[in-house]
């Protein structure tokens, strides 16, 4: 919408009328009686009934236009009319008032040529035609932001219209004594707003009618809770000027949303009073829980495989029993890697491994390592080290877990992929009173799975297309999920208190002007930002399916776009040194080398980037995606 041609014919007169909805109003329903299926959706949910409220909505308005001699009926008329009893009238009507308030938001192009005509001491009257009363109209005008016009006119108060003869132009002239060649109206219906306002001799602007939509929206998507969701996302983005926001409001925030209204409904089955937010997966998780504003008890828990696998290594027997605790291995890793996951001290092993003739970079496999000699031997002299290490260890989780009140029936929230942390609390927690029930974003294996283990997301061989998705996407759940600090390698005393030792932020990378930091603080400021506001807004009137939460990044995460590739290409990430998202490629020309192309693709961090990066072709990487799905599970 071009603003500045707006403002322009705005200089040119001293008066200006502005439209409400469809204007300085959009709605984040779909066209047509939406509003009606909010109310009929939130009635029938609280009072578990089946009221066909939206049918008998739109009856009663037809009804009493039909019966009602005036030009326009307002709410209460229409009302009366309804089929059902007052009381349940009165009820409906109060959540029909709510819910136009929640649907409707700010037009920000128009929004910002409000505050022009503000700024420029322009007279505004507020005109529409509309069955809300101008009291009405007021509080959704407010609640959006508008302030300092002179008067609202409603139709359905002094029951004339715009859209007949515009006769409700000529009495806002009569009424306010206005010369109609200084006045300029501004809307967006070809014939109430232009060709009536022009019929009265008024100077008109037509905006165009303009469905706003965010950047991965599916436009084949008829679901109805999806819809509203992607109107609500297009229009809260306009004027947004930061892609990595707009990535975190679009694409995180419906993920992130889905995972804590998922969570809020798990404790209110289970009657949970207390959460555990592992660090640092946790950290958004909990943010975002907290947004909701419950009586539940949470606490963000510094916890990490590392600090829960240490204290248990005592207890083991062999160095093949302490490799085992780790659920996940790359595949490759170097020696340096190894002792680092059990927090041995360089000056410990590299003399060891010095010994032996090992350079503690060497690459080395997991079946490697395990069948290894040299391990075998090197573990043997580390494990006097290991078991103190681990008892005082053991020590300080016990005591910080009793301070930070980490006993009964509780919950414990992480984002699941091997579970490892899981695992090794529970070797822990066998001779406690201690009761947990884990609850994931995503699991990504079905190892040992059990009843009491909940997860919002599969990602295991049970969801394909999820899992298959991952391989081209995945570390992008780990970026949004980062804590603004480094993991806990263990604990220890400080003023008569436990706290978490923490190592550095792989992210605060020091040799980078902007560091990923604080494009993951955008990123997460973005979901945080959709999950209070979508809330406040629809939250209470639809139920939020996990597929509602999943369109936005199941479409990133394939095919991405040009303005995300390159932003985030260059983001670096730590794996065994840092390494770009996209890294450049390994032969000057892959045009007479496809499978050059193809290996680096797959050896990148993001596959679907890099694709997309060097192949331009969007359909082509859904052509892709289909052919590596087949081929894995088929």
């Amino acid at each position: 919408m071009d603003t500045e041609k707006i403002q322009r014919k705005i200089d040119e007169h001293e008066i200006v009328f502005f439209d409400v909805f469809g204007t300085l109003i959009k709605r984040t329903v779909p066209e047509g009686k939406n509003v009606f299926r909010l109310v009929e959706n939130l009635y029938d949910k609280n009072f578990s009934a089946k009221s066909d409220f939206s049918n008998k909505r739109i009856e009663a308005e037809k009804t009493a236009r039909e019966k009602c001699t005036y030009r326009e009926v307002n709410l209460d008329e229409i009302y009366e009319f309804l089929d059902t009893d007052t009381a349940t009238a009165g009820i409906l009507k109060k959540m029909e008032l709510d819910a136009e308030a929640a649907v409707c938001i700010a037009n920000e192009p128009l929004y910002r040529v409000f505050q022009y005509c503000l700024q420029e001491h322009k007279p505004i009257y507020i005109v529409s035609d509309m069955y809300l009363s101008s009291e009405q109209i007021e509080n959704i005008l407010q609640i959006n932001g508008y302030h300092g016009y002179k008067r609202i006119y409603s139709s359905c108060d002094v029951r004339l219209t715009k859209w007949e003869n515009g006769d409700l132009y000529k009495k806002i002239i009569q009424d306010e004594k206005l010369d109609r060649e200084k006045i300029l109206h501004i809307g967006n219906d070809q014939n109430a707003d232009y060709k009536k306002a022009k019929k009265q001799g008024i100077d008109a602007f037509l905006i165009p009618e303009e469905k706003n939509f965010g950047r991965y929206y599916q436009r084949s998507n008829k679901n109805f809770t999806y819809q509203c969701m992607e109107l609500f996302i297009g229009n809260k983005m306009l004027g947004q000027d930061n892609l990595a926001y707009e990535l975190g409001f679009e694409v995180f925030g419906p993920i992130l949303y889905g995972f804590t209204r998922w969570l809020l409904q798990q404790c209110e089955q289970l009657n949970l009073k207390k959460l555990f937010f592992f660090s640092r997966d946790g950290y958004l998780l909990k943010n975002s829980f907290d947004l909701m504003q419950t009586d539940i008890a949470t606490t963000y828990f510094y916890i990490s495989r590392k600090a829960v696998i240490t204290p248990i290594l005592q207890f083991d027997s062999s160095f093949q029993d302490i490799l085992k605790h780790y659920k996940s291995w790359d595949k490759t890793f170097s020696w340096k890697y190894v002792f680092a996951r059990f927090n041995i001290p360089d000056n410990l092993y590299e003399p060891i491994l010095k010994k032996l003739g090992i350079d503690s970079q060497t690459e080395i496999t997991l079946n490697d390592l395990l069948r290894s000699e040299e391990a075998k031997n090197v573990f043997a002299q580390l494990m006097p080290f290991l078991r103190i290490n681990s008892r005082d260890q053991l020590l300080f989780l016990k005591r910080y877990m009793n301070e930070e009140n980490f006993s009964g029936t509780l919950g414990i929230i992480d984002m699941g992929a091997g579970c490892s942390i899981e695992f090794a609390l529970n070797e822990l927690l066998k001779q406690t009173d201690i009761s947990v029930t884990p609850y994931y974003l995503y699991v990504h294996a079905a190892l040992e799975n059990t009843d009491y283990r909940k997860k919002y997301l599969d990602s295991g061989l049970g969801n394909p297309r999820f899992n298959a998705m991952l391989r081209f996407c995945y570390m992008f759940l780990e970026i949004i999920l980062a804590a603004p600090h480094g993991t806990v390698s263990g604990y220890t005393e400080n003023d008569s208190r436990i706290k978490p030792v923490l190592e550095n932020n792989e992210y605060e990378i020091p040799f980078k002007s902007t560091t990923e930091a604080q494009y993951i603080e955008i990123l997460q400021k973005g979901a945080l930002d959709f999950v209070q506001q979508f809330q406040q807004r629809l939250g209470k009137y639809m139920d939020f399916k996990e597929a509602d939460a999943l369109t936005g990044f199941k479409k990133f995460g394939i095919t991405p776009l040009p303005e995300d590739i390159r932003l985030w290409g260059n983001f670096q990430i730590l794996l065994d040194g840092y390494t770009n998202l996209i890294n450049s490629p390994t032969h000057s020309s892959y045009l007479w080398h496809p499978l050059i192309f193809f290996k680096d693709m797959l050896n990148n961090v993001w596959p679907s980037g890099f694709f997309l990066k060097y192949i331009s072709c969007r359909p082509a990487m859904n052509f892709l995606f289909d052919i590596y799905l087949m081929s894995k599970y088929h």
